[in-house]
């Protein structure tokens, strides 16, 4: 759904914990009410609360910290990243390969590189052009819409690979 009834606002940058409700949604994830990760910044008033503790407790997404989540905070590609490979239903049937031909690599922070690479490489995620990832960039409502297609189209071709076999 977009920011009011009526536009989608597609340029525009999406925080944390709206990323965090599409990827609970689209994975078909329990937006548990008991679930709570402890962070000070995640107010269990606000309509996003249930996304963020079920994302932590099913091993989605971590905070920007231990005690904050980062809300209000717009994502970065590698952390959006990191959680669409951490929803992903099946990892086994990705390639596993360690290194992408972006040739800003080496700027992914440790804790994403496996799942930019993978991602990548699976066509669920890709570079903003001359083969640069970016990963500090903040990520638009259109790409997280993008990815969220991909993510969805994996675990699609996943499970047809596994009813094949």
């Amino acid at each position: 759904s977009g920011k009011d009834p009526n536009r989608f606002y597609p340029n525009d940058y999406i925080t944390r914990e709206e990323f965090i409700k599409l990827i609970i949604c689209a994975a078909g994830i329990d937006a548990d009410k008991s679930a709570s990760a402890g962070f000070s910044d995640v107010d269990d008033s606000k309509w996003y609360s249930n996304y963020v503790n079920s994302a932590y407790a099913n091993g989605v997404c971590k905070g920007m910290s231990d005690q904050l989540f980062g809300v209000g905070e717009n994502i970065l590609r590698q952390d959006a990243a990191v959680m669409i490979y951490n929803s992903i239903v099946d990892k086994s049937k990705m390639k596993n390969e360690q290194k992408t031909e972006f040739a800003d690599f080496e700027d992914i922070d440790g804790y994403a590189r496996k799942a930019v690479t993978e991602l990548h490489n699976a066509s669920v995620i890709n570079g903003i052009g001359d083969n640069i990832f970016a990963p500090d960039n903040l990520l638009t409502r259109a790409e997280a819409a993008q990815i969220i297609y991909g993510s969805l189209e994996l675990i699609k071709n996943q499970t047809h690979i596994s009813e094949e076999l």
